[in-house]
């Protein structure tokens, strides 16, 4: 009588971690997935040359149309198509098209893959005299996916064709990088390989910019970058471009209804700037395009306006900005009639423009100002209300400014008396009044000036300009000797021209 003997527990799980180890050891070496990546590139080359021979057979047979110029044929179908003659792909996700020349086509779900010139590839094969199309349907992309980037292009000038498609395997890299084409991602294959406008492969996936950052984001080779912004208002931004040492950068800024809000060049190396209002809720595209074969490293900052504190009068307040070319802008409160003296300080570049706007909008005033600081003297506001004073740098400038809103002091000044005058605020002017009788004749002397070309204004009663004058930055004092044409109240007016108050001995003495 025979015994069997049954297999132990630890036998059976000993077994059982050899078969796991072998089936993962099969896996990696034989990367069912990367074999699968490989038969798709497979397919897609393939393609390539059955396209290639039935649109050479085409030329062959006389056409000498190849379809319409700066227009991208893609082999994905637009389900919202409601005809044969497809769409311009609104219905499909592709890459925003970094020219306002260029425009994509996909054909119809029904007739994406005919042979009779409703399909992807504008093309009637059908009428070959050599028996019809050389193929039943138009070959497509074994993925056709828009998001991954996995779908074929065809594009033509009229008379030449460029045929793109991406090789996903490690294995068809070198053919797809040495196929002579512009781009290093793209099998490119055709009779004209420059007709490609940007690409297709590197765009598919854009970076996503954020308000009130400054990021820079680098490229490789001459890929074209494309930047994705979600606007929920309607909001003026500060917009800086800088992308160092490269030469004639293109870029494009793109509503969300596709209209081009912008479409210029940067020149070499220079930073870009200017102010966009963004009036659509919805997704912005900016696209950056170096020339070909160039790469890039773009600090890009997209910066809403910043709004400080109150300006109270007689009170130092600060204009602040945080990004390249971010406006700032304070509020202040002013009154019909009221004379104002503006001075802003600590100002590190040249052209920062500054603004005041009136309650209703309407600028009152709009100037640059390069050397350290601005200031504005004598400034009558027309209305009461709140108004706006701001500042735009031109450029990537951050700055921390102090300012300050001042009105003028005021007061009379005896004839034969010394008078003083004394300001308390950078650019705070002084208006003092004397009575004066015609054809009397004065020696004016003023004592205790500083900074350079203060001025000194002296005014009849009628308001026409009797003295208009300045001091030398070596001088702390001035003098002058006038006869008064007129019989009534003089005016004269004393402008500091630099970022320091004063305290001035006035007099005024009758000869």
């Amino acid at each position: 009588m025979s015994s069997r003997r049954a297999f132990t527990l630890i036998e059976l799980l000993v077994v059982i971690a050899i078969i796991a180890i072998l089936a993962v050891v099969v896996v990696l070496v034989l990367n069912p997935v990367q074999l699968l990546t490989q038969a798709q590139d497979a397919s897609r080359v393939a393609d390539a040359s059955t396209i290639n021979k039935a649109i050479g057979l085409y030329i062959l047979d006389g056409n000498t149309s190849l379809g319409s110029a700066g227009v991208i044929y893609t082999s994905l179908p637009d389900p919202t198509a409601t005809s044969t003659a497809g769409t311009n792909c609104s219905g499909v996700t592709l890459p925003i098209m970094t020219t306002s020349t260029d425009t994509y086509h996909c054909a119809a779900s029904s007739t994406y893959r005919a042979v009779n010139g409703t399909g992807w590839i504008p093309l009637n094969f059908a009428s070959s005299s050599e028996g019809g199309a050389p193929f039943g349907t138009l070959p497509v992309d074994p993925v056709n996916s828009g998001p991954q980037g996995l779908y074929y292009m065809y594009i033509t000038n009229g008379s030449t064709y460029e045929l793109l498609m991406h090789l996903a395997s490690s294995k068809y890299q070198s053919i797809q990088q040495n196929d002579g084409g512009q781009y290093a991602d793209l099998y490119e294959t055709g009779s004209n390989l420059a007709l490609a406008p940007l690409d297709f492969y590197s765009s598919k996936n854009p970076y996503i910019l954020s308000f009130d950052t400054a990021q820079p984001y680098p490229l490789s080779g001459s890929a074209t970058g494309t930047y994705t912004l979600a606007n929920t208002a309607n909001q003026t931004t500060s917009i800086y471009l800088a992308v160092p040492s490269n030469c004639n950068i293109h870029y494009s800024l793109l509503a969300p209804n596709g209209t081009y809000l912008q479409n210029n060049v940067i020149s070499c190396g220079n930073p870009f700037y200017w102010v966009e209002n963004l009036s659509s809720v919805g997704t912005y595209s900016l696209i950056i395009a170096p020339p070909s074969g160039t790469s890039y490293n773009a600090t890009i900052s997209i910066a809403t306006t910043t709004t400080g504190s109150p300006i109270v009068n007689y009170a130092t307040g600060t204009l602040q900005d945080f990004y390249g070319g971010q406006i700032a802008q304070d509020p202040y409160s002013g009154t019909a009639g009221q004379q104002i003296d503006i001075y802003v300080g600590n100002i590190s570049s040249c052209y920062t423009f500054y603004h005041l706007y009136t309650p209703t909008g309407t600028s009152l005033f709009s100037q640059n100002s390069c050397g350290g600081y601005f200031d504005l003297s004598n400034l009558t506001l027309p209305v009461t209300g709140n108004y706006v004073f701001q500042a735009v740098p031109q450029g990537g400038v951050v700055f921390d400014s102090p300012v300050v809103i001042s009105q003028p002091v005021t007061g009379t000044m005896p004839l034969n008396t010394t008078t003083t005058v004394t300001t308390h605020y950078p650019a705070q002017t002084a208006e003092y009044t004397f009575s004066g009788t015609a054809s009397s004749t004065i020696n004016f002397f003023l004592n205790g000036f500083v900074g350079c070309n203060p001025r000194v204004y002296v005014y009849n009663p009628d308001g026409t300009t009797l003295i208009n004058d300045f001091l030398s930055c070596s001088s702390s004092a001035y003098s002058g000797t006038t006869t008064l044409p007129q019989n009534g109240t003089y005016t004269v007016e004393l402008y500091p021209n630099s970022q320091t108050s004063f305290s001035v001995q006035t007099d005024l003495i009758y000869q």
